[in-house]
């Protein structure tokens, strides 16, 4: 792939014990609910994604957030 190249590109199925959705990404005018191409930030939960960050609790925080079905999901920042 070029520097620059922004066409997509596709990194498999994740594995059955992955969960992934996307989240509104308001800054960047992304919406889990444009059509055709659903957009937003990608947020990924189960038992192989890390607890948090070593010994760094403030970044932890930052990084994931627990939906109301009390899914912990790891915010990736990429979109």
């Amino acid at each position: 792939m070029e520097s620059g190249d922004l066409r997509g590109h596709h990194v498999g199925a994740p594995t059955p014990s992955i969960q992934i959705k996307l989240r509104e990404w308001e800054d960047g005018g992304y919406s889990p609910y444009d059509k055709p191409s659903p957009r937003g930030e990608i947020l990924i939960a189960g038992s192989p994604v890390t607890r948090g960050y070593y010994k760094n609790p403030t970044a932890t925080a930052e990084a994931f957030i627990t939906d109301s079905d009390g899914i912990r999901w790891f915010c990736t920042g990429a979109s």
